[in-house]
């Protein structure tokens, strides 16, 4: 392997700060958009109408790489980086804080990422990285309990939301590295994919939803026949 020079170290970190701002800008977002009047289910529904249509042209002409990743593999891909992974993480932020998502989901990413490989991939667990990992299990433990986290609270079902989040995401992130599968490639799998499966059960259950909200709209609207005052100029005259 060529010598890492300085350059390739900034470029990394560069790199690596830049992803954390990602998936931090992600997690706030996404709190933001389920305290307002959004469902987990219409933030996921907006990411992948966007996103799917965007790297459709892109999906369609590089295809679903079956060689290499096999059906199971698709489906790793579209779990894991798809709406599966989002409506988790939305769904965890309706009962717990964005603290814990941050800690609980891409905090503990690397370690759900070398379970995952030491089963599949049958990699060997080494000295640092066994260290690194207690380290990130400690961290995520302790910025859960330091900003409120308790058990046998309504938090909980959020923290399992996000743990499964982070084990759907080292399922894409193992898949991908198996198949040996471009960041961008898989990305418009995960996108296409989840714009096929999740968008018409979505507009069919949120077409219902909206048609009974504009029936009860059209029920409760007040009849046009309904009495109006008089004019203050009617009421002058008769006094």
């Amino acid at each position: 392997m060529a010598n890492r020079t300085t350059s390739d170290y900034a470029r990394g970190a560069l790199y690596g700060l830049a992803a954390v701002c990602i998936w931090a800008g992600f997690i706030v977002v996404s709190r933001l958009g389920v305290r307002s009047s959004l469902t987990p289910w219409d933030v996921a529904a907006i990411r992948f109408a966007v996103a799917g249509l965007l790297l459709l042209p892109y999906a369609m002409r590089k295809g679903l790489a079956l060689d290499r990743l096999g059906w199971v593999g698709v489906g790793a891909i579209v779990a894991g980086c798809g709406a599966p992974m989002v409506l988790l993480v939305n769904a965890g932020l309706l009962f717990a804080p964005a603290a814990h998502a941050g800690a609980l989901f891409p905090g503990v990413m690397p370690l759900m990422v070398a379970i995952l490989t030491a089963t599949i991939l049958k990699e060997a667990f080494t000295l640092q990285k066994s260290v690194g990992l207690v380290l990130i299990a400690a961290g995520a433990v302790g910025i859960v309990c330091g900003t409120g986290g308790a058990l046998g609270t309504a938090q909980n079902v959020g923290h399992l939301a996000f743990l499964a989040a982070a084990l759907a995401w080292a399922g894409y992130t193992v898949a991908m590295r198996q198949a040996r599968l471009d960041g961008l490639h898989a990305a418009a799998i995960a996108a296409v994919g989840s714009l096929v499966l999740y968008l018409p059960a979505y507009a069919l259950i949120a077409g219902a939803r909206v048609f009974r909200h504009r029936s009860r709209i059209l029920c409760c609207r007040p009849s046009s026949r309904a009495y109006s005052p008089p004019s203050s100029r009617s009421s002058s005259m008769d006094a």
